[in-house]
């Protein structure tokens, strides 16, 4: 079981794959949840987010379907 929302789900997976939201992106839903938001505003809102994607390994079965495949070092400043 997990929470989502504060509500309890029965279901599970492995593996989830999605977009990271960031505190803008919460404000947004949030203030869009109450009424304070209308849906084209909402939108316009997250339009103009810039979103990334992340994978998220909820069980230890999931761990299995990694492998190593290379390292790469990055200098912070340096371009390229």
């Amino acid at each position: 079981m997990t929470l989502f929302r504060g509500k309890t789900q029965n279901k599970s997976y492995d593996i989830a794959i999605g977009p990271v939201a960031n505190d803008n992106v919460y404000a947004t839903i949030q203030l869009f949840e109450s009424g304070l938001l209308s849906d084209v505003e909402a939108i316009t809102r997250l339009k103009v987010e810039e979103i990334f994607d992340q994978i998220l390994f909820h069980t230890e079965r999931s761990l299995e379907y990694l492998s190593y495949v290379k390292q790469e070092n990055f200098i912070e400043g340096e371009n390229g």
